[in-house]
């Protein structure tokens, strides 16, 4: 039990620090799967566009035939 030996400073820091830590890793775990999932909703909606796009313009090219 080395830790509990340590002067009352370093145990004090050292708590904060794993605290802070854990914190950051918590908040940016969460930030991440949210950019994630964004990012993947705005590729689909890009991807959506552009097919009712090309769909809209082979409508045109049948029609026109």
């Amino acid at each position: 039990m080395k830790f509990w030996n340590q002067h009352l400073t370093t145990k004090v820091a050292s708590s904060f620090l794993l605290l802070s830590l854990v914190t950051v890793g918590v908040v940016g775990g969460f930030a991440f799967i949210n950019a994630r999932d964004a990012l993947k909703e705005a590729a689909f909606e890009k991807l959506n566009a552009a097919a009712t796009l090309k769909e809209e313009e082979i409508t045109r090219w049948f029609e026109d035939q």
